[in-house]
């Protein structure tokens, strides 16, 4: 742990395509508007058209039967607008220059990293939903049906219960995981299409860049005493129940390089 990968940093070719499965867009445009003293809204392209007539006329014995072209032409500008908004996602991860790793550090605290890894996604609120249908029909599932393991679901089901319909992201380095959360309006891919189209693990290699920190687990359990502490207690179970690596990631971006060849 600890090394990059000697991997470029422009992992982004000007001949290649990129997947983008993820974006947070507050941060990416806090970043940009730092790095390049704005965020680019709009590029308006504009273009001058010229217009010219003519006029058939009949013989005279004066004028000879023919065409009269006019020289008033009139000027105009067509304008086109683009959305630049992802190529400055390329241009964000080129500015920011960090080479792609499939290693972790041993310690870190705000470190921005672009991770190259396996992910998974899950979506609790799909998991709420079939969790009724599973308890009852556990054999269909390929799940054994003794007693611990209806209890099991049944805490995990109490448990989702009462939390928020998160999506939560872990990347596989190296045989370590690292846990994030997904916003639902940051998902080129519905959270429930993904887990109907590949279920919980995504296909192929995948680049995640955000934000680590390492955690430190709680080994003893805390002397309880005011509701602060109380809360602190349930908090830390909590995330030793649903998240139980010490690497943590504030998920930016989630992208891949789509092979067109």
């Amino acid at each position: 742990m600890g090394t990059e990968t000697s991997e470029e940093a422009h992992v982004l070719d000007e001949q290649e395509l990129i997947d983008f499965l993820y974006v947070d867009k507050e941060r990416t445009d806090s970043f940009i508007s730092q790095l390049r003293s704005g965020t680019l809204r709009s590029v308006t392209k504009t273009t001058d058209t010229s217009e010219g007539s003519s006029l058939s006329v009949k013989g005279s014995i004066k004028v000879a039967q023919g065409e009269i072209k006019t020289s008033n032409e009139s000027k105009a500008n067509a304008a086109e607008e683009y959305d630049p908004y992802h190529s400055q996602l390329i241009q964000l991860l080129n500015d920011l220059d960090i080479h792609p790793s499939d290693t972790l550090p041993d310690e870190c605290v705000g470190k921005m990293m672009l991770i190259k890894s396996h992910i998974r996604i899950h979506d609790f609120e799909s998991i709420k939903s079939v969790m009724p249908i599973m308890s009852k029909n556990l054999s269909a599932f390929g799940l054994p049906s003794d007693k611990a393991t209806r209890n099991s679901l049944k805490l995990v089901a109490d448990l989702l219960a009462q939390m928020s319909d998160s999506i939560s992201l872990t990347l596989d380095v190296d045989g370590t995981t690292v846990n994030g959360t997904l916003k639902g309006d940051g998902l080129s891919i519905t959270q429930s299409d993904i887990s109907r189209t590949y279920g919980v693990r995504m296909p192929g290699t995948w680049y995640t860049l955000g934000i680590l920190d390492t955690v430190e687990q709680k080994q003893q359990p805390q002397m309880v005493g005011a509701i602060e502490d109380v809360v602190d207690a349930m908090s830390d179970a909590m995330n030793q129940v649903f998240q139980q690596s010490r690497y943590k990631i504030i998920p930016i971006l989630v992208f891949r390089v789509v092979d067109t060849h």
